[in-house]
C-alpha cells in the first residue's frame, strides 16, 4: 500500500509545502545516498526517546563529516517536529523521519560539509506500543552479507542491503528476514534489531557484529535489566541459536517489540515480548 504524502514538510527549520522542497535529481542523497536519517515515533506531539535519537544522529554526522545548517539539539528538533505536526494536523501518534543530506552535487568527492535537514511526518494508529496482531514468520536472507564497519551502526541513505533482504522475504512468503554479517553470524532484521530469549537470558548481537545501534534495542536491554532479566548484549549470535530459542522478537522505535511466531519449523512463545512492551508503555506514560 502506497503511503500518502504529507501536505507539509520541514526544510531547514521552515515548514513548507511538500511540493516545494528544493531537492533535485542532482542531490547527493539521490545520486550517492550521501545522507543519514532517524525515524522517530511521536505520541501526542511528544517525540519518544528523542535525546537518544539525537545522540546517535550526532555520532553519524561526525562520521560522515556532515555539518547541518541548524544545530540539531533535542530542544531544536523537538520544536521543529511539533511545528510540523501541528501544520499537518497530526495530534495523535505519528512516524517522523528526519533526514540530513549533504549540499551540492559533484562526484564521489563532496564539495563541502554543509548539509540540509528534511523532516517528514506520517500518522500512526494508537498511542501505545502494541504487540503485532499478526505474528511474524521469518527466515535467513541468504544472498548478501552485511559488512562489519563503523558505518553499520547508524541509518544511512545507502540502504540497498535492507531493500534486497525485504524484497527476498516478500518473494518467498515471509514477513521479514534476518541478515547475516560478513562472519556468517546473525546481525539484524531488515529494519529492526533481533533478540532471543532462552534459559532465563535475553540475548542480542553486540554492536561490534555490525548491527544498527537501535534506540529500541537500547530501551529493551535497559528495561529487561531493570526487571531482573539477565541481558547479554556483547556477544555474537549464530544461526543455530535461533532454533534453540524459547522466544525471538525484533525491535524498532516505530513498532516497538514484534514477536516472531515461526522460524524454519520452530514455533515460539511471546511472554517476554508482552511483559517488556507493557513495561515500556508504563515508562513512557510516566515521563
Amino acid at each position: 500500500m502506497t503511503e500518502a504524502l504529507p501536505k507539509f514538510v520541514s526544510y531547514d527549520g521552515d515548514v513548507i509545502s511538500a511540493g516545494l522542497v528544493p531537492v533535485y535529481f542532482t542531490s547527493r542523497a539521490f545520486r550517492f545516498g550521501d545522507s543519514v536519517f532517524e525515524t522517530i515515533r511521536v505520541s501526542r506531539l511528544k517525540p519518544l526517546f528523542l535525546s537518544r535519537h539525537i545522540s546517535r544522529l550526532v555520532l553519524a554526522l561526525e562520521e560522515l563529516k556532515l555539518e547541518p545548517v541548524i544545530d540539531l539539539n533535542s530542544e531544536q528538533v523537538g520544536y521543529m517536529i511539533e511545528k510540523l505536526l501541528k501544520s499537518n494536523r497530526i495530534f495523535g501518534s505519528s512516524r517522523v523521519r528526519l533526514t540530513v543530506f549533504r549540499d551540492g552535487s559533484g562526484g564521489y568527492r563532496p564539495e563541502g560539509r554543509k548539509a540540509h535537514i528534511l523532516i517528514e511526518s506520517f500518522p500512526l494508529e494508537g498511542n501505545d506500543y502494541e504487540i503485532n496482531s499478526k505474528a511474524l514468520r521469518v527466515d535467513i536472507y541468504p544472498d548478501i552479507k552485511k559488512p562489519v564497519n563503523r558505518l553499520g551502526s547508524f541509518k544511512s541513505g545507502n540502504s540497498l542491503l535492507y531493500v534486497m533482504a525485504a524484497l527476498w522475504a516478500g518473494e518467498n512468503g515471509f514477513d521479514d528476514s534476518f541478515i547475516l554479517n560478513e562472519n556468517g553470524n546473525v546481525c539484524e532484521a531488515t529494519s529492526s534489531n533481533i533478540f532471543i530469549y532462552r534459559k532465563d537470558m535475553l540475548i542480542t548481537p553486540s554492536l561490534e557484529e555490525g548491527c544498527v545501534a537501535g534506540i529500541m534495542r537500547e530501551v529493551v536491554t535497559e528495561t529487561a535489566g531493570a526487571a531482573g532479566i539477565t541481558v547479554c548484549d556483547d556477544t555474537y549470535m549464530t544461526i543455530h541459536e535461533l532454533t534453540g530459542a524459547e522466544e525471538i522478537f525484533i525491535t524498532n522505535t516505530i513498532k516497538g517489540i514484534q514477536p516472531v511466531l515461526a522460524y524454519k519449523n520452530k514455533r515460539f512463545f511471546s511472554k517476554i515480548s508482552r511483559e517488556l512492551t507493557e513495561k515500556i508503555n508504563q515508562q513512557i506514560k510516566g515521563n
